[in-house]
């Protein structure tokens, strides 16, 4: 998925006009686009692969939450290494202005970020912001796991909201995928363009 940018990067000399005199924001691209590479393979592999035998009689198989678990990291690591890639090009070209921010709000982009840290992040101690007082414990209801996703059940500090229970479905893992081409290909686009770094006549 990052391929078209890792060769634009190269082919136009980015080391020697920009980089070689700003090498943390090197070896960060860098980190970059192969976190996004590696992360694309594991989360295409969960989609080709799935979560792995879901009859019960297999229901404790552990894999099964290695597979979930590993998919929604996946997914934490790749939006984390797409915000700093846009952050660096952001920094380094003249024309930064015309990167427009790629949006951070994609339906199921911010969903999934938002169930990476509700059930693998943070399942004994959620909360939506640093400040408030609420928190949540959730856990993923063992004999709900199927092919096609697995329920949540959510417990909030606040005695007056009842339990919630909440379907992910790995459908929405498709979407998401779909939204990061998007958002990269804003930068490829803009790449293509040329822009002058900063400092450069």
């Amino acid at each position: 998925m990052e391929d078209t940018i890792r060769g634009i990067v190269n082919s136009d000399d980015f080391w020697n006009r920009y980089f070689s005199q700003h090498r943390d924001d090197w070896n960060l691209l860098c980190v970059c686009m192969d976190t996004i590479g590696d992360t694309t393979l594991a989360i295409q592999n969960f989609l080709d692969e799935g979560v792995g035998k879901t009859d019960r009689e297999q229901i404790l198989d552990g894999k099964k939450y290695l597979r979930i678990y590993g998919l929604f990291q996946a997914i934490y690591m790749q939006q984390d290494s797409i915000r700093f890639l846009y952050k660096i090009f952001k920094n380094c070209f003249k024309t930064s202005a015309n990167l427009k921010e790629f949006d951070h709000n994609p339906k199921s982009y911010s969903l999934l970020r938002k169930y990476r840290n509700l059930v693998i992040g943070h399942p004994t101690d959620y909360r939506k912001n640093s400040k408030d007082k609420e928190k949540i414990t959730s856990i993923i209801s063992r004999p709900t796991i199927s092919s096609t996703g697995f329920q949540v059940l959510s417990l909030s500090t606040d005695n007056n909201k009842q339990m919630e229970s909440v379907y992910i479905s790995f459908e929405s893992v498709k979407s998401y995928l779909k939204e990061v081409e998007d958002i990269l290909l804003k930068a490829e686009v803009f790449l293509r363009a040329k822009p002058k770094f900063v400092g450069e006549k």
